[in-house]
């Protein structure tokens, strides 16, 4: 049964957890407090989660509601989306990314996928509007995020569907599977459920290769797009809830008791944890901030909730 929420105010000051610090204390306890507490980064580029945050801000344009794509509003005509979308990526593609001269990474194929992407059939019946950030109450502690767009679809009825955007350099089924048991969708899942008038189960990821495969004739530019449906049944929802409070609570023991292990999973073969110098030479106990070198650099908390285009209060009418 569909709880009755009260929506929580932007200028409300209780602490907020999302994914990402969930998920990063999941996979390493000291990993959280380099990200999460300290705020640090590397500060090398990652050139494929600059480019992908790039093509995320020109998909967000393309989907605009105003867009030409979206049936009940022709506002702008296709040349018009098509120069916002380029624009948007333009926008967000940092000049560092640029120095690189990455044939993947460039901003020559970020414009040919992009240009392949708008001639893509159409998968959503309506777009209802495009990065929705929420904070709800799971019961004692608050939870937010943003979800990338709120779609309905002929296949669910009387529901309102999750679109998040991913992008990926290799399409594999690791990749497929790792994505379909994400927490990531779940929580966006659950705050749709809660903050709409109809049903939220589902959630459609879709899926574009940054690198070009073999072409084919039917695809003669390499480029892929995969739509993978997730779907959370309330049971799901519900365990969802229990162990996200189980991990913040964990994570408020580390914090209180300035404690945060290890787990060791420091890398693998070809990869490494970029944050493993700090823990090699500060290996007994965590350093400082004071302590951290210029290899790392500190930045704004992750807020997304925060940065809002778009407020729930918009699925008033849904």
């Amino acid at each position: 049964m569909k709880e009755s929420l009260q929506l929580l105010s932007e200028a409300k000051k209780d602490r907020v957890f999302d994914n990402s610090l969930i998920s990063t204390f999941i996979t390493c306890e000291r990993l959280a407090y380099y990200k999460n507490i300290l705020n640090i980064h590397p500060v090398q580029v990652n050139m494929a989660m600059e480019f992908g945050s790039a093509i995320h801000e020109a998909l967000a344009e393309f989907y605009n509601p105003k867009s030409l794509r979206n049936p009940s509003d022709f506002e702008r005509s296709e040349k018009e989306v098509k120069n916002e979308v380029r624009k948007a990526f333009l926008s967000n593609l940092p000049e560092e990314i640029r120095a690189m001269n990455s044939p993947v990474y460039s901003v020559e194929n970020g414009l040919n996928l992009l240009e392949w992407f708008m001639e893509q059939p159409r998968i959503f019946e309506s777009i209802l509007e495009v990065e929705i950030g929420f904070v709800i109450d799971i019961g004692g502690y608050l939870y937010g995020g943003k979800i990338d767009a709120l779609v309905t679809h002929p296949q669910y009825p009387n529901s309102v569907i999750v679109v998040d955007h991913k992008t990926t350099g290799r399409l594999t089924q690791t990749f497929l599977t790792v994505a379909l048991l994400s927490r990531q969708f779940t929580g966006y899942i659950l705050s749709a459920h809660l903050n709409s008038k109809v049903d939220c189960h589902t959630a459609m990821v879709q899926i574009i290769t940054t690198k070009a495969v073999k072409p084919t004739p039917e695809n003669p530019t390499g480029f892929r797009r995969v739509i993978l449906p997730v779907n959370k049944s309330q049971q799901e929802l519900e365990s969802f809830i229990a162990e996200t409070k189980y991990y913040i609570n964990k994570f408020l023991e580390c914090e209180s008791k300035g404690f945060w292990p290890r787990s060791g999973s420091c890398g693998g073969y070809g990869s490494v944890c970029p944050y493993l110098p700090l823990c090699v030479t500060y290996h007994s106990a965590p350093p400082t901030i004071d302590q951290i070198d210029r290899s790392f650099t500190v930045s704004k908390a992750f807020e997304p909730w925060k940065e809002l285009k778009n407020k729930w209060k918009i699925l008033s009418d849904f």
